[in-house]
């Protein structure tokens, strides 16, 4: 049986602080009595242009723990511990999260895996809520999307009533 601590460190957030590569701004509307708030996300510029390349670099760092259930991850951490200069269980670990992209953009011609890893990105970064699940390796088949909802995650700590 897990302890609490064990717990919560299960579900402790992975994403880095992606400030900056990802900025905000936050938008308020009021019109007849009902108040509107927004916060919109860019992709942050360097001399006048985006930084998508980096964030892609982010992305594809992130692309393990978006894809692969962690106590997939674990086995291969215990690997790498029990015979630390041997990286071949890790390098396959990559390759398995990789050839999940991969393979459903070729069977389908589309992908939406990439939005839904940004979108895990941001789940975490922005609103401290870790992933619950794997979806993508929960797919019964890479031709068919993953139904249901985006970006599953636990729910968001007190914010003290500040709007997402």
């Amino acid at each position: 049986m897990l302890t609490p601590a064990e717990i919560v460190d299960l579900l402790s957030p992975t994403t880095p602080d992606l400030a900056h590569r990802i900025a905000s701004m936050d938008k308020s509307w009021e019109d007849d009595g009902a108040k509107i708030s927004g916060r919109f996300f860019y992709v942050t510029f360097r001399d006048s242009k985006p930084t998508v390349d980096d964030l892609v670099a982010i992305a594809h760092a992130r692309m393990v723990n978006f894809v692969m259930p962690r106590s997939r991850i674990e086995e291969v951490q215990s690997e790498l511990q029990a015979n630390p200069d041997v990286m071949d269980p890790w390098v396959l670990l990559v390759t398995e999260a990789r050839d999940l992209f991969m393979r459903t953009d070729k069977e389908t011609g589309r992908s939406g895996e990439l939005g839904e890893l940004l979108l895990y990105m941001l789940i975490e970064w922005v609103l401290k809520a870790p992933i619950v699940a794997c979806k993508m390796y929960l797919k019964t088949s890479q031709q068919m999307p993953v139904h249901g909802v985006d970006g599953i995650g636990e729910e968001a700590p007190d914010n003290g009533g500040a709007p997402y």
